[in-house]
């Protein structure tokens, strides 16, 4: 690291620990629900990336856990919070000058995931150890075409063996493809680049990180302050389904996605147009729109074995999108489709009638500010668990 970006580093945590104090000698204590975990992971990122930490630090981080989790007032874990983080940040401001800013023998290197086709096959074979076959190549390429600095790996002796990244969709960020090699587990990676993620969407001004967590790795996210705000389910389409209580409205197959952008910008409360047209131009998915008089009210992607990204007004144009994705499904009758359900979505109750199954469940976290801006109990289906 650079004198120039040190010293940026070092004027960051000497804010937060204004900060910090400030909370810790006043006398109205907030929650920390913005400033402890931005503290948290930005402090983390500075050791990780700038100065080896003192040892005591680590004996702090714990003590705060200990403490939270003991303390019933919310209160006094706030409190206690507080003061332990203001400890941390005091001893690693305190170092002597000089302190070396590499991480010396550590092997590890951490750097930006490369649009190249080593890069993206050692990637690959990481996803598909980490979590199961087939393929994830032609997802990571979409991701790294609509946000190529947002995906970071952990790279040992030339092979991947963790990796994380986001995209930003303006107010917030999407957090996902977390995955360390399993032979890796347990030594921080996977902490270490969710945090350089969060911290990177926090650069570029966004003010709520977002996720889709397992239960292995919630507890990952937990610690970098991350806060369970609901569910996300997937669910499994019907081999056929019930008949139409009644006409639905009009449904139509689209080439061109551009009348979708406004619709899903304002229902979305963030700008995917990249992403969207990642997905048309490299999958080729079928694409149904409905339209109202404003224009387009709805619409639905139909991909191999995966209906999503979509959003409807109402129920009805939910239903109809989703019957006319399944009445020209091609998959074998063995080929699941999935659907993943939003946190927010209204219309979980519409795919239960039509004979949905849920196959699956992740605890939907946010970081930062829990509210996401947008009509988003209208969205139907995301696009992946990893890219909302």
């Amino acid at each position: 690291m650079g004198s120039a970006c040190a010293g940026r580093f070092i004027t960051r945590l000497r804010h937060l620990r204004h900060d910090v104090e400030a909370q810790r000698g006043g006398t109205g204590i907030r929650t920390l629900e913005g400033l402890a975990p931005l503290a948290v992971f930005k402090t983390a990122a500075f050791v990780r990336s700038a100065i080896p930490p003192p040892a005591s630090v680590s004996r702090r981080v714990r003590r705060i856990r200990r403490t939270g989790l003991a303390t019933a007032s919310p209160r006094k874990r706030a409190q206690a919070e507080v003061n332990a983080i203001s400890d941390i940040l005091a001893a690693i401001l305190s170092r002597p000058a000089g302190t070396r800013t590499d991480h010396g023998d550590d092997p590890v290197k951490i750097r930006l995931l490369q649009d190249s086709a080593s890069d993206v096959e050692r990637a690959d074979r990481l996803l598909m150890t980490a979590y199961r076959p087939p393929s994830w190549a032609e997802e990571i390429r979409e991701y790294l075409a609509a946000q190529p600095d947002g995906w970071f790996v952990a790279e040992d002796d030339g092979e991947i063996v963790a990796m994380a990244g986001g995209l930003a969709y303006g107010p917030f960020c999407w957090l996902g493809l977390v995955a360390t090699d399993p032979a890796r587990e347990r030594q921080g990676l996977a902490t270490t680049l969710s945090a350089r993620v969060s911290e990177w969407a926090m650069d570029r001004g966004c003010r709520t990180v977002a996720l889709d967590a397992s239960d292995k790795g919630r507890p990952v996210y937990e610690r970098l302050g991350f806060r369970a705000v609901g569910e996300t389910l997937a669910l499994l389409a019907p081999c056929s389904l019930p008949p139409a209580a009644e006409p639905g409205p009009a449904v139509e197959r689209i080439d061109d996605i551009g009348e979708l952008l406004a619709l899903d910008r304002s229902v979305f409360g963030g700008d995917r147009a990249a992403l969207l047209t990642e997905i048309k131009d490299v999958e080729s998915p079928r694409v149904y729109v409905a339209r109202d008089e404003r224009g387009a009210a709805g619409y639905l992607f139909a991909r191999d074995r995966l209906l999503g990204p979509g959003c409807a007004r109402t129920p009805a144009i939910a239903e109809q999108l989703v019957r006319a994705a399944l009445d020209e499904a091609s998959n074998g009758a063995d080929e699941e489709i999935r659907l993943l359900v939003p946190v927010e979505c209204a219309h979980t109750g519409v795919l239960t009638a039509l004979g949905f199954r849920e196959s699956r469940r992740l605890t939907h976290m946010r970081l930062g500010d829990l509210e996401i801006d947008g009509e988003r109990r209208l969205l139907l289906a995301q696009a992946s668990f990893a890219a909302g």
